[in-house]
C-alpha cells in the first residue's frame, strides 16, 4: 500500500471528480434520482444456459438488486467479475459459464458504471477497501471516456456514482482528520 503523500493529491482528485460532475450536468436536462431508475430484470435473466452465455449487463443488474435486498448469496459472482476487471482492466459484454470472456467487446460503459455502483454499496455495507479501490479504478476509467456517455440513464447513474464516491471519500478524510 502506498503511504499518504500530501493534500495536493486529494485536492486534485476532488477537482477532477467535480469537473466530471459539471461535464455530465451540462449534457443532461434532467438528472433522475437514483431510486427512480428501475431495473427491469428477472432473477436468473442474466444467464442463458442454452447458449452457455452470461450477459454482463444483466448479471450486474441482478447483482445490484441482490445487494439492495441485502443478500450475500451472490458474493462469489461479484468476486469473479471484480477479479476479471482487476486482471484485464476490462469488463467484457459476455462470459461463458466458466467466466471466460467469449467476446472481444468491452466498451459498454454501463457495465463499468454498474460495477462501480455495486462496489460502492458493498463498501458501504462491509467497509472492505477492496470494493472502494475497485470503484475508484472503474471511475477513473469511466472519466477517461466521459464524452462517450450519451444515454441519459448511464449519465445519471455515473453522476450518482461520482457523488457517492465523493461522499465516501469525505467521510474517510474526516475520520482520518484530513
Amino acid at each position: 500500500m502506498t503511504s499518504f503523500q500530501n493534500l495536493e493529491f486529494l485536492n486534485v482528485y476532488k477537482k477532477s471528480r467535480e469537473f466530471n460532475l459539471k461535464t455530465i450536468n451540462k449534457n443532461i436536462n434532467e438528472i433522475k434520482k437514483f431510486r427512480d431508475i428501475s431495473f427491469k430484470i428477472e432473477k436468473e435473466d442474466w444467464k442463458n444456459n442454452k447458449r452457455k452465455n452470461i450477459n454482463t449487463e444483466k448479471l450486474l443488474e441482478f447483482l445490484f438488486m441482490e445487494i439492495i435486498k441485502k443478500s450475500n448469496k451472490e458474493e462469489k459472482l461479484l468476486n469473479k467479475i471484480i477479479k476479471k476487471f482487476e486482471i484485464k482492466k476490462k469488463i467484457f459484454e459476455s462470459y461463458n459459464l466458466e467466466f471466460k470472456e467469449n467476446t472481444k467487446k468491452y466498451s459498454n460503459l454501463k457495465n463499468y458504471i454498474l460495477l462501480s455502483i455495486i462496489c460502492l454499496f458493498k463498501f458501504k455495507k462491509t467497509k472492505n477497501l477492496k470494493f472502494l479501490n475497485t470503484s475508484l479504478k472503474l471511475n477513473d476509467l469511466i472519466s477517461s471516456q466521459i464524452k462517450k456517455l450519451n444515454v441519459l440513464e448511464d449519465t445519471s447513474l455515473y453522476s450518482f456514482v461520482i457523488k457517492k464516491e465523493l461522499e465516501i471519500i469525505k467521510i474517510l478524510m474526516n475520520k482520518k482528520g484530513i
